[in-house]
């Protein structure tokens, strides 16, 4: 069958004055790409991206007939869309997302060889999503995700702690229509104690709010993430705050706040 090019614009295939089609830029590579066939996706700059395109590229990748899938996607958000496909997907092929932080003519751009890496890796690695930035081919994640029925909600907060935080911005995104809120906590998942109480009554309304870090929350909770978790958050665990929210986007397709924290619990 071959490999499937989707080609979504962004900074890979920008061109001097232009923007190259998917045909473009296999044309543009110094390696053979025959078994290639390039399909064009009309997508916002991956800085402005909607659940929406997200969503409908995560769809056309499950529908995708073919060996392998090579995405190429603005860095912005590329690992989000990445894990939004790995969950919608389940692809049986290998399925590589990459960008660049060059346009594809400019001299000495990673875009060239980010493309090739990636093409080589779909025609060779195992099935699942994988990331290729600056010519490495990685998994962004380790976890095993449960299937859950229903469609993704697209509309999840995520806040980032600061110090004098005030509670209101909870209820404020709630009040906007948020089904889920993603706390970026700091450390291994620690959060202002002026929080808990908002937190709580989220909880009890039914919205699920998930804590995340830059590092991860370990599973055995002690000290200002154990007292966070004891008030109703559900942990994020080895999910960065943006990874984490992709997930409760999924996630809650399976229900509220108890089936949410059943999911998580099984990362």
């Amino acid at each position: 069958m071959g490999l499937l090019l989707i080609a979504t614009g962004d900074t890979l295939a920008h061109l001097d004055g232009a923007v190259a089609t998917g045909a473009d830029l296999l044309a543009g590579l110094s390696v053979p790409a025959d078994d290639v066939v390039a399909e064009d996706v009309l997508a916002e700059p991956s800085w402005d991206t909607s659940p929406g395109t997200m969503l409908g590229i995560a769809r056309r990748v499950a529908g995708a007939h073919a060996d392998g899938v090579v995405v190429t996607h603005g860095l912005d958000t590329l690992e989000q869309t990445a894990l939004l496909t790995e969950l919608i997907a389940r692809p049986r092929c290998p399925v590589v997302f990459t960008g660049a932080r060059l346009g594809f003519d400019v001299p000495g751009s990673d875009g060239p060889p980010n493309l090739t890496a990636a093409l080589a890796a779909a025609r060779s690695a195992r099935a699942g999503v994988f990331v290729c930035r600056d010519g490495v081919v990685t998994r962004p994640w380790s976890a095993s995700f449960p299937v859950v029925a229903g469609d993704p909600e697209s509309d999840v907060a995520l806040i980032k702690v600061y110090p004098g935080i005030p509670p209101s911005l909870l209820h404020t995104v709630v009040d906007a229509g948020a089904r889920g809120v993603v706390i970026e906590a700091t450390g291994a998942g620690n959060v202002p104690v002026g929080l808990f109480t908002a937190i709580n009554e989220l909880t009890g309304w039914g919205i699920p709010v998930v804590v995340a870090s830059r590092d991860e929350v370990p599973r055995e909770t002690r000290g200002a993430t154990a007292l966070v978790l004891s008030v109703g958050a559900i942990s994020g665990r080895m999910l960065s705050p943006e990874l984490a929210r992709v997930a409760l986007m999924y996630a809650l397709g399976g229900g509220g706040v108890d089936a949410v924290r059943k999911w998580f619990a099984h990362l």
